[in-house]
Protein backbone atom coordinates (compact mmCIF):
# COMPACT_ATOMS: atom_id res chain seq x y z
CA UNK A 1 0.00 0.00 0.00
CA UNK A 2 2.66 2.59 1.43
CA UNK A 3 4.63 1.96 -2.55
CA UNK A 4 1.56 2.82 -4.42
CA UNK A 5 0.34 6.01 -2.11
CA UNK A 6 4.14 7.00 -2.65
CA UNK A 7 4.34 6.81 -6.46
CA UNK A 8 1.05 8.69 -6.82
CA UNK A 9 2.35 11.13 -4.62
CA UNK A 10 5.26 11.07 -6.72
CA UNK A 11 2.96 11.71 -10.40
CA UNK A 12 0.96 14.74 -9.03
CA UNK A 13 3.98 17.17 -9.21
CA UNK A 14 4.59 15.98 -12.25
CA UNK A 15 0.50 16.24 -13.56
CA UNK A 16 0.73 20.14 -12.11
CA UNK A 17 3.60 20.88 -14.55
CA UNK A 18 2.44 19.08 -17.37
CA UNK A 19 -1.45 20.38 -17.02
CA UNK A 20 -0.52 24.32 -17.03
CA UNK A 21 1.11 24.06 -20.66
CA UNK A 22 -1.74 22.63 -22.42
CA UNK A 23 -3.46 25.59 -22.75
CA UNK A 24 -0.62 27.39 -24.73
CA UNK A 25 0.03 30.93 -22.94
CA UNK A 26 -2.88 31.72 -21.36
CA UNK A 27 -6.25 32.58 -21.58
CA UNK A 28 -7.44 34.59 -24.75
CA UNK A 29 -8.04 38.53 -24.27
CA UNK A 30 -10.92 39.95 -25.81
CA UNK A 31 -10.16 41.96 -29.31
CA UNK A 32 -12.34 44.09 -31.20
CA UNK A 33 -11.69 46.66 -33.73
CA UNK A 34 -12.68 48.03 -37.60
CA UNK A 35 -11.50 47.49 -41.07
CA UNK A 36 -11.62 49.95 -43.51
CA UNK A 37 -11.32 49.85 -47.42
CA UNK A 38 -10.41 53.35 -48.94
CA UNK A 39 -12.05 55.00 -46.01
CA UNK A 40 -14.90 52.90 -46.27
CA UNK A 41 -16.25 50.14 -43.88
CA UNK A 42 -15.30 46.89 -45.07
CA UNK A 43 -18.24 44.35 -44.77
CA UNK A 44 -17.77 40.31 -44.53
CA UNK A 45 -13.80 40.28 -44.65
CA UNK A 46 -12.08 38.23 -42.84
CA UNK A 47 -9.88 39.16 -40.27
CA UNK A 48 -6.87 36.42 -39.04
CA UNK A 49 -4.22 37.12 -36.44
CA UNK A 50 -1.38 34.85 -37.28
CA UNK A 51 1.19 34.09 -34.44
CA UNK A 52 4.72 35.82 -35.54
CA UNK A 53 7.68 34.78 -36.26
CA UNK A 54 9.13 32.13 -34.28
CA UNK A 55 6.42 32.65 -31.66
CA UNK A 56 4.35 29.58 -30.81
CA UNK A 57 0.08 29.83 -30.47
CA UNK A 58 -2.68 29.76 -32.24
CA UNK A 59 -4.49 31.72 -35.00
CA UNK A 60 -7.31 33.80 -34.42
CA UNK A 61 -10.25 35.15 -36.53
CA UNK A 62 -13.37 37.34 -37.33
CA UNK A 63 -15.81 38.23 -40.11
CA UNK A 64 -16.72 42.26 -40.19
CA UNK A 65 -20.05 43.55 -39.85
CA UNK A 66 -22.00 45.92 -42.15
CA UNK A 67 -19.89 48.87 -39.74
CA UNK A 68 -16.71 46.76 -41.03
CA UNK A 69 -16.47 45.87 -36.91
CA UNK A 70 -14.88 42.59 -35.83
CA UNK A 71 -14.19 40.36 -32.62
CA UNK A 72 -11.60 37.48 -32.49
CA UNK A 73 -12.10 34.05 -31.69
CA UNK A 74 -9.66 31.74 -31.12
CA UNK A 75 -11.93 28.92 -29.24
CA UNK A 76 -15.29 30.14 -29.00
CA UNK A 77 -17.25 32.50 -30.82
CA UNK A 78 -15.63 36.12 -29.67
CA UNK A 79 -13.31 35.10 -26.81
CA UNK A 80 -10.61 36.98 -28.44
CA UNK A 81 -6.55 36.00 -28.96
CA UNK A 82 -4.24 34.57 -26.94
CA UNK A 83 -1.63 36.89 -25.38
CA UNK A 84 1.22 37.35 -28.15
CA UNK A 85 2.86 39.26 -31.00
CA UNK A 86 0.37 38.46 -34.87
CA UNK A 87 1.12 39.43 -38.52
CA UNK A 88 -2.49 40.74 -39.32
CA UNK A 89 -4.45 39.71 -42.68
CA UNK A 90 -7.58 40.75 -44.03
CA UNK A 91 -9.26 38.92 -47.47
CA UNK A 92 -12.91 39.70 -48.70
CA UNK A 93 -13.59 36.52 -51.65
CA UNK A 94 -15.89 37.92 -53.97
CA UNK A 95 -18.81 35.40 -53.87
CA UNK A 96 -21.08 37.65 -56.29
CA UNK A 97 -19.42 35.52 -59.13
CA UNK A 98 -20.84 32.79 -57.90
CA UNK A 99 -24.39 33.54 -57.69
CA UNK A 100 -24.59 35.61 -60.70
CA UNK A 101 -23.14 32.59 -62.87
CA UNK A 102 -26.09 30.44 -60.95
CA UNK A 103 -28.73 32.55 -61.20
CA UNK A 104 -27.72 33.06 -65.04
CA UNK A 105 -27.85 29.42 -65.59
CA UNK A 106 -31.04 28.12 -67.58
CA UNK A 107 -32.02 25.42 -66.26
CA UNK A 108 -33.21 26.89 -62.74
CA UNK A 109 -30.23 27.51 -60.51
CA UNK A 110 -31.44 24.41 -58.29
CA UNK A 111 -30.95 22.01 -61.15
CA UNK A 112 -27.57 23.52 -61.72
CA UNK A 113 -26.38 23.51 -58.23
CA UNK A 114 -27.83 19.51 -57.76
CA UNK A 115 -25.49 18.92 -61.25
CA UNK A 116 -22.91 20.54 -59.27
CA UNK A 117 -22.97 18.61 -56.43
CA UNK A 118 -22.89 15.59 -58.57
CA UNK A 119 -20.02 17.11 -60.37
CA UNK A 120 -20.56 17.57 -64.07
CA UNK A 121 -17.05 18.21 -65.75
CA UNK A 122 -19.14 20.46 -68.74
CA UNK A 123 -20.59 22.57 -65.38
CA UNK A 124 -17.35 22.57 -63.26
CA UNK A 125 -15.43 23.86 -66.23
CA UNK A 126 -18.03 26.29 -67.08
CA UNK A 127 -18.04 27.97 -63.12
CA UNK A 128 -14.31 27.69 -62.94
CA UNK A 129 -13.94 30.04 -66.17
CA UNK A 130 -16.51 31.75 -64.51
CA UNK A 131 -14.30 32.42 -61.77
CA UNK A 132 -10.88 32.99 -63.90
CA UNK A 133 -12.48 36.22 -65.03
CA UNK A 134 -13.52 37.75 -62.20
CA UNK A 135 -11.06 39.51 -59.36
CA UNK A 136 -11.82 37.32 -56.26
CA UNK A 137 -11.27 40.05 -53.68
CA UNK A 138 -10.80 43.87 -53.50
CA UNK A 139 -8.21 43.74 -50.83
CA UNK A 140 -4.56 44.07 -52.16
CA UNK A 141 -2.97 40.50 -52.31
CA UNK A 142 -0.45 42.64 -49.41
CA UNK A 143 -3.09 42.67 -47.02
CA UNK A 144 -3.98 38.99 -48.03
CA UNK A 145 -0.54 36.85 -46.88
CA UNK A 146 0.62 37.18 -43.55
CA UNK A 147 4.63 37.69 -45.33
CA UNK A 148 3.58 41.12 -46.82
CA UNK A 149 1.03 43.00 -44.18
CA UNK A 150 2.11 45.75 -42.84
CA UNK A 151 -0.42 44.84 -39.93
CA UNK A 152 1.34 43.68 -36.88
CA UNK A 153 -0.92 43.92 -33.07
CA UNK A 154 0.44 42.60 -29.84
CA UNK A 155 -2.04 41.14 -27.70
CA UNK A 156 -3.56 42.66 -25.44
CA UNK A 157 -3.83 45.81 -27.17
CA UNK A 158 -3.95 49.09 -26.88
CA UNK A 159 -7.49 49.64 -27.92
CA UNK A 160 -9.72 49.11 -30.54
CA UNK A 161 -7.37 47.53 -33.24
CA UNK A 162 -8.27 50.25 -36.51
CA UNK A 163 -7.07 48.64 -40.02
CA UNK A 164 -7.00 50.83 -43.16
CA UNK A 165 -6.40 49.43 -46.09
CA UNK A 166 -5.96 51.20 -49.67
CA UNK A 167 -6.69 49.65 -52.60
CA UNK A 168 -4.13 51.30 -54.22
CA UNK A 169 -1.27 49.16 -52.68
CA UNK A 170 0.26 46.01 -53.41
CA UNK A 171 -1.76 45.86 -57.01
Amino acid sequence: MRRRSSVGCALVPLVLLVVPGCGGKGKPVRVNGSVTLDGRPLAGATVTFVPAGAASGRMAGGITDDDGRFQLSTFAEGDGALPGEYKVTVDLLDTSVGEKFLSSQSPGADEFKARMMRHSPKDRAAFQQAMAKTPRSPVPELYRNSSTTPFQESVPTNGSVKLELSSTKGR
